[in-house]
């Protein structure tokens, strides 16, 4: 017994007792997921990283393009439809506004809305070619339908209930009383319908409509 406390062995331990017992251990083999099992490869659309040049084709039909993307779409319309003689302008999304786009000439810029386009994802390239006529002709006269005719531009954007804005202000027109609802005060503005050649006549001039 004084010997079996000095060494200190565990009798219950039948590697103490029988030393042959004593086996040297294997190191861990790591546990590799089957291919079954492996995490799938990310889609296209979890890729996309802010600012990098994606193609529509690449782009899920959740998505916008992004700012970069717009860039793509310019440039490729640019070539196609205007012999690329349109600069470089300025383009971004415009998350205030509920129409589908504008273009503003003394910035040289267009903007895309943001949420027109999450309703109409696939009329984004119409948008923007819109927009890019308005380089050459500002307003939607003679000269500007004839070329969004020849090249199949819409005119006018589409109509959505999420897009209606509320109004603060409602105008009419005194003389056939067509209603014309604004966000804004209008200062000089008369009823599109009435006015001849879409000039301002104080005849028909727009009176604010109590609310």
């Amino acid at each position: 017994m004084p010997q079996i406390k000095e060494n200190n062995f565990d009798l219950f331990d039948p590697v103490n007792i029988f030393p042959e017992l004593q086996v040297s251990p294997e190191p861990a083999t790591p546990v590799l997921p089957s291919p079954d099992l492996a995490t799938p490869v990310p889609t296209i659309s979890e890729l996309v990283i802010p600012g990098s040049i994606v193609s529509e084709v690449e782009l899920s039909s959740k998505e916008l393009p992004t700012v970069a993307g717009l860039y793509e779409i310019f440039d490729r319309l640019n070539i196609k439809y205007f012999k690329n003689q349109i600069p470089r302008l300025n383009i971004k999304y415009s998350k205030r506004m509920y129409i589908a786009g504008s273009f503003s000439p003394l910035k040289n810029e267009i903007k895309i809305g943001w949420k027109y386009h999450t309703i109409f994802r696939d009329d984004i390239e119409d948008t923007m070619a819109h927009e890019m006529i308005h380089y050459f002709f500002p307003n939607h006269g003679r000269r500007f339908k004839d070329m969004a005719n020849n090249l199949g531009v819409s005119l006018k954007a589409k109509e959505h209930p999420d897009l209606r804005l509320n109004c603060k202000y409602l105008y009419y027109c005194p003389n056939c009383d067509r209603e014309y609802p604004r966000r804004k005060r209008l200062r000089m503005a008369s009823c599109g319908k009435c006015s001849s050649g879409r000039h301002f006549n104080s005849r028909f001039k727009l009176k604010l409509k109590k609310m």
